[in-house]
């Protein structure tokens, strides 16, 4: 064969190897690429935190924030006093903040509402790197801290017992199958909630048969597509990829935001979408 024949084959080559380009969006869904390889980040081997996205951002990514408010007078905040019957906690000595309600005084932004999206069935989404540390759930001063915990579905909680006393832990899970745990924690360091009670994405309440005063939430939930409202009721969901959502705003003293289940939302390229003041109302 003569060397100038070998020109031939070499757009032949050249197809093929474009065709098989591994491009870094692929994973995350199906629009075509228009990233700029230059500027990815290579991803890392561990997420060290679960509530990281575990893709490098690119400019076609939205975003979505807001400020959670209630709709009405600030409470004067609770204070629980454990019962005299109860000698063994190791509660605060001004007592236990009723953490259901949360209000700012002077901005009204109400704490620990819960966001959630779901996202349309076509967007693909890269699964989760697996954190290198457990979620983790502290009953210190007969409190669940945090008051609500993101947790990807799969995956176990530490829950910890540092005052070594006795709880009796009771899950009520709100949307789904997902099991419904009643057991009790005699006194151990710490005890695991098994990644095969969260397998599916759910709301689920947390509470204590023995101290009834306790009561928190587990969000089992893709933690890049929720997030918590702040002190100051602020939230914000980052990278989001375009497309259409289901948006989900829930208070355990009000529950779904505008009495919905879901709100149909739009992601836009490039876009932050602000929701503005999301004002909750008490339940009639």
């Amino acid at each position: 064969m003569k060397p100038l024949s070998l020109l031939r084959f070499v757009p032949l080559v050249v197809l093929l190897f474009l065709s098989g380009c591994d491009c870094p969006c692929e994973p995350l869904c199906e629009a075509p690429c228009a990233v700029d390889r230059g500027k990815l980040e290579p991803l890392k081997e561990d997420n060290p935190d679960i509530n990281t996205i575990d893709k490098p951002p690119h400019a076609s990514m939205g975003s979505l924030k807001g400020v959670v408010k209630l709709d009405g007078p600030v409470p004067t905040p609770e204070i629980i006093q454990a019962p005299a019957a109860f000698p063994e906690c190791n509660c605060p000595a001004a007592g236990i903040p009723n953490e259901s309600l949360v209000v700012d005084a002077k901005t009204k932004g109400l704490k620990w509402a819960i966001i959630r999206l779901t996202p349309p069935e076509t967007l693909k989404m890269r699964p989760l790197l697996k954190a290198k540390k457990a979620p983790e759930l502290n009953l210190k001063g007969c409190m669940f801290s945090p008051h609500v915990i993101i947790v990807p579905p799969g995956v176990d909680i530490e829950v910890l017992n540092p005052d070594k006393i006795t709880y009796n832990i009771h899950s009520l899970p709100y949307d789904s199958d997902n099991v419904s745990v009643n057991l009790p924690l005699m006194g151990a360091a710490n005890w695991t909630y098994k990644a095969a009670w969260l397998k599916d994405p759910d709301l689920i309440e947390v509470k204590d048969d023995i101290h009834n005063w306790m009561r928190g939430f587990i969000v089992c939930h893709d933690p890049r597509l929720c997030a918590i409202s702040a002190a100051d009721g602020t939230f914000e969901i980052k990278n989001l990829p375009p497309g259409d959502y289901k948006l989900n705003i829930w208070h355990e003293k009000f529950g779904n935001y505008m009495k919905k289940e879901s709100i149909d939302i739009t992601i836009k390229a490039s876009a932050a979408m602000d929701l503005g003041e999301v004002k909750m109302q008490a339940r009639h």
